[in-house]
């Protein structure tokens, strides 16, 4: 799940213009992760958002493109976890939507 969520991060900075070293991602999953769990002890409102640019502006990264890599990360997490949410809630597995999307026909003429 944490390789997932670093791999939405190199999207989201790809989609920006912005390469970071592989260390680095380790360090925003972790740095992140800490602050998670620190921001819903404090009751700290946006939190996340605030940490994760505070954190991306240690790295280098301004803060308006630092926001927008977030904003797209986030975002592209909750539409994966709101997918995952609702085929769990109809009764399928992953596994049951790969072994359909393998025995589709392809409509597509050539």
């Amino acid at each position: 799940m944490k390789l997932l969520a670093a791999l939405q991060f190199v999207g989201a900075g790809l989609a920006f213009g912005l390469l970071l070293h592989p260390a680095e991602y380790l360090f925003l999953m972790i740095f992140l992760g800490f602050l998670v769990i620190i921001g819903h002890f404090a009751r700290i409102a946006c939190g996340f958002i605030i940490g994760a640019v505070f954190a991306l502006g240690l790295l280098g990264v301004p803060q308006e493109e630092a926001l927008a890599m977030i904003v797209q990360a986030s975002n592209l997490l909750s539409v994966a976890g709101i997918g995952a949410f609702t085929l769990w809630l109809q009764g399928i597995a992953l596994a049951d939507a790969r072994a359909g999307a393998r025995g589709a026909v392809n409509v597509r003429p050539g």
